[in-house]
Formats: C-alpha cells, structure tokens, sequence
C-alpha cells in the first residue's frame, strides 16, 4: 500500500535485523532496460486508493540479512483522533522468519493515521517498542507526475510517546519518479532517519509501479542501516504480486471530534468532525444539528452555536449526519458528542462562576481562596479570587441583588491581615452598585471566582 512510504516501512523489521548482523552489501534483482513513459502519473490519486483499500503482499529479504515474511495492511476506514484532531486510521502488520540473523521471527503492529483528505498524520509503533511518529507539517504530495520529477514530501518527528516530551530524531521523505515502461512509472520514495546524537542511521529506498489511472504496486525497498559499530547493512526486502481488497459500495461515515468553547451562556460553541468514504467519495452537503438535552434545536445547523440561558444546566450536542456527493447510498448514519451547559458568566474578557454555594456558604478570607483555588465549578478548575478592579467591575453588570447588599472577598490586599471586601448594593435602573473597604481576613464574606 503507497501510504507506507511516507515512513521507513519495514523500520521495525530493519530495527530487529540489524542488532544482530554484520555490515556488507546487497544486491536485487536485474530488471528489463527502462522506457521513459511521456505520460502523467495521478500520484495523490495512487496515495488515497492505496490507503483506502487493505491489502497483503508476502515478501523476501536478501543481502546482509535474508527471510521471507507477510506485509498485511487494512483498509483506513476507521475514524478516531490522532494529537487532538479527527483521523482516520489503519493497521499495519508484520510476520516473517529470518534464516541468516537473530531473532527468528518477526512481528509487528502498527497504528498509522490520516487526515480526511488521507494525507499522513503520523503513526505509533510505541507498542512493539517503536517511535511515535508526527508530520508537525502537512506533507507535501504532488496532483500528478511524470518521469523525471523529484520533490520533497516532508519530515516526520519521532518521539518516544505520545506525549512528545522530547523529540528522538526525524525522517525525512523525497521522491523521484523513474522510467520504467511506456504505460508506468516507478515511484521511488526516499526516507532518510536522523537520529538525535547519532546522525544519519537509516536510508531506504522503496520502489513503486504506477500507472496512468492511479494503480500502484509496491515492488521493492532498498535499506541501508548504520550500525553501532560504524559499519553499514545492507539488505534489499522484494515483494511479490499483492492481494488487494476493494471496498464494497458503502455509505459515508462521520466521527465528531471535538466540542470547544467555554461552555457558558454567551459564548460560542465550535464543533470539528473528520468525515471519510471507504469509496473515496466527496464530502457533499453534510447536516448539522445541535441538540440541547438530546432534542434538536431549532435553527441551529451550522458548526458554530451560541449558548443562550435556556441551555444552563442542560447538555448541548452536535450531530452531524454524513452526506457523500458521489455514490450509493449518499447519506451515512448521524453521529454525536455532547458538552455540559453551567450556569457560569462571562463579563470583562473572565469567566465568573456563581458565588459560593448559591450565597449559602460565608468564609473567611483564607478559606475563600482555598475555595477558588482548589475547587472544580462549573466543570472547569484553574479558578483565583478576582482582583478588587475585576471584582467590581463584575458586581455593576449584574442585575440588583433581592436582599441587599452582599458582600465579596477579593484578592487585593490592605494592611497585614486585611484585604479589600466589595459590598454589591441596589441602584436604580436594575442593577448593581459596588463599593470596596477593607476587612479583617477572618471576617465571614461570599466567594465569587474568576478564571
């Protein structure tokens, strides 16, 4: 399948090779003198195919190293997230034996991710004790190409998980596209591994044959790996004609991945979903719906929404129903995520919550910051007492209080012991008047918080 080499394909099996094996050189097999086709090659096209449809190959290894083996690759129909954003994911495995190094046998498992349009994400093979593996910069894959072409594709940063707490080298991808016959051309995709302290570790040279409608076989890679001991492996891995599984006509599939915004009255809501078709089918007219409790919102059909009070305390969901422009059926099944509604504020550029356990809850200065502080309201932590300023600036936008006046600790100190207590009265025009003085820390005064 192409989408292997946007990474060094058999790096797990060259990883297990080369521990154990000694540098010299390889050699593949002769092929018929090239012709250089004058046609154009649907390279991105060859890309989503061969990501789309699974597939297996058996393969030999020869050179330094040699073994026979099972390449077997599902079809990327899987929705998840990959670093926070939709993805769509498939699975590749290894089997083989080996007759000349160590060990025997061969196994890995490899999670490999892609966007919606199947440009490569990145993979993790931190299962079988491989890197994690990020484009931090969307590949570059050329529309179309001839003989002739070269080109960068991009660089993948390893890490050692998933968090990317420190970087352990890169992988960075070229092409070239060679003369092979009149009707085809051969792909060469270009990895090259740098490793952190170590330098350059690993060159793999893998080998594809296009076609002028999108078809791809993969035919060979060519790796040289730099051992610890400064010498060179080499070994050339030959794959046979593989079987392919064509995906039956099928409907688009949805995955919502994410519901961000503060989730308060006022603010805005953003939905982001990744759609995919195993039939590479477009996107069409997909539909939108937000949902309060699970009922449909009247009006509410785009992938933004702004939270109104009839949402406070309820949860608010987002659909989307998949809708393929091309194809058989069109329409996929609707699919959803929800978000709790609070009944927080905005005002001021600052998130408020309510006051202290609905004004029936008085503490002492100490005890209201601990409760700020420490606390999750509203769903949210990260919460301080708001500065006298905030704080004042806060109580003059709310409406008149029904039994005045109450009273607010801030964060702003006065003398030692002391900070400035705000004193929310009734003004005309409906609402609040604030005034500030300086109390005793153990006096007893509501909590407001403010992030």
């Amino acid at each position: 399948m192409l989408a292997n080499n946007f990474r060094i394909m058999l790096c797990a099996l060259g990883t297990v090779i080369l521990t154990s094996c000694g540098g010299g050189g390889g050699s593949g097999s002769s092929t018929p003198a090239p012709v250089t086709s004058t046609l154009s090659f649907p390279l991105l096209k060859a890309l989503q195919t061969s990501t789309v449809n699974g597939s297996s190959q058996t393969f030999t290894i020869s050179g330094d190293c040699t073994g026979a083996g099972n390449l077997i690759e599902s079809p990327a129909t899987t929705l998840t997230t990959f670093q926070g954003v939709g993805a769509i994911s498939e699975t590749r495995t290894i089997t083989g034996t080996l007759t000349v190094c160590t060990p025997a046998s061969l196994a890995d498992t490899t999670i490999y991710y892609y966007d919606a349009n199947y440009m490569p994400l990145g993979y993790d093979d931190t299962a079988g004790g491989g890197a994690y593996a990020v484009y931090l910069t969307t590949p570059s894959i050329p529309t179309t190409v001839a003989v002739g072409n070269t080109g960068t594709i991009g660089t993948r940063t390893l890490y050692a998980n998933s968090l990317k707490t420190g970087s352990t080298g890169a992988v960075a991808l070229s092409y070239t596209i060679e003369a092979d016959t009149a009707n085809t051309a051969i792909l060469n995709l270009i990895s090259v591994k740098t490793v952190q302290y170590l330098g350059v570790t690993n060159t793999t040279q893998t080998r594809y044959r296009l076609t002028s409608t999108g078809g791809t076989t993969l035919l060979s890679e060519d790796v040289q790996q730099v051992n610890s001991n400064a010498t060179t492996t080499h070994y050339v891995v030959t794959y046979a004609a593989p079987t392919v599984t064509t995906n039956a006509p099928s409907a688009p599939v949805a995955k919502v991945a994410s519901i961000s915004g503060t989730p308060y009255v006022g603010n805005n809501l953003t939905a982001s979903y990744i759609y995919a078709d195993a039939n590479l089918d477009p996107e069409g007219t997909s539909i939108y719906q937000w949902l309060r409790n699970g009922v449909a919102i009247t009006g509410a059909n785009s992938l933004t929404y702004t939270v109104v009070s009839a949402d406070l305390n309820t949860t608010i969901g987002f659909q989307v129903t998949p809708v393929a422009l091309t194809g058989s059926p069109l329409t996929g099944t609707p699919v959803s995520m929800t978000k709790a509604i609070y009944a927080g504020i905005q005002q001021g550029g600052l998130s408020w919550s309510n006051a202290s356990a609905l004004l029936t809850i008085a503490y002492i200065w100490a005890d209201a910051n601990t409760y700020c502080t420490t606390s999750t309201l509203n769903g949210l932590t990260g919460w301080r007492l708001p500065t006298q300023t905030e704080l004042i600036s806060y109580i003059v936008s709310l409406p008149s209080p029904s039994n005045p006046p109450l009273y607010y600790w801030s964060s702003t100190a006065g003398v030692a012991g002391y900070h400035q207590v705000i004193r929310q009265d009734y003004a005309t025009g409906g609402l609040s008047q604030a005034s500030a003085s300086s109390q005793i820390d153990s006096t007893l005064r509501f909590a407001v918080c403010v992030q």
